[in-house]
């Protein structure tokens, strides 16, 4: 449903960003919750978020998404986002003050605090990013190396998909390895 929210608990990658898409097209606010996060966690920001809907993996537990909320599985991700656009919706409602998605803190004093980021400040960023680092262009390639947890991590996913740009996803684990790295 437009203006509702949706956990997105898919492993940081391809799968992840399309789910994040889906979310805005349908006019939905994405809300990233990583997976690999121990359950307690997960469970904290699955009900700090109220979300109405949770993507998550084949493989994920039923258990470990919390209440009535709808779970879409990924393998049927296309069949069920096509039964959920409703008839004659041709483009997203959203609006620039409306929420572009909901990222958590890092909860290092307690519990993660909830932070929504309005689609006027991601493309405000987006900008400065074009500003700062330069424009992106077709034949580049984005290296990708953030949790989507962290709002950087999204903004940093947005900015060359809004730009054409392929994204190379690097594997969290290979970053503090200079060796690793040279091989991606």
């Amino acid at each position: 449903r437009p203006k509702s929210v949706v956990a997105v608990m898919l492993p940081r990658g391809p799968l992840a960003a399309l789910g994040l898409l889906a979310c805005h097209w349908l006019g939905a606010t994405p809300c990233y919750i990583d997976p690999v996060y121990p359950l307690s966690r997960r469970k904290v920001m699955l009900e700090a978020c109220t979300a109405s809907g949770c993507l998550v993996s084949d493989t994920a537990d039923q258990r470990e998404v919390n209440g009535n909320l709808a779970v879409i599985r990924v393998p049927a991700l296309q069949e069920e986002v096509d039964s959920l656009v409703p008839p004659g919706l041709e483009e997203p409602k959203a609006t620039p003050n409306d929420a572009a998605f909901i990222a958590f803190t890092s909860g290092s004093t307690g519990r993660p605090k909830l932070v929504v980021v309005s689609h006027r400040s991601t493309c405000a960023r987006l900008k400065a990013n074009d500003l700062l680092f330069g424009q992106l262009d077709e034949p580049d390639k984005f290296a990708h190396c953030y949790s989507f947890n962290y709002d950087g991590g999204l903004v940093c996913l947005f900015w060359p998909i809004t730009r054409g740009v392929t994204i190379e996803f690097i594997e969290l684990s290979v970053l503090g390895d200079p060796n690793a790295l040279t091989k991606v």
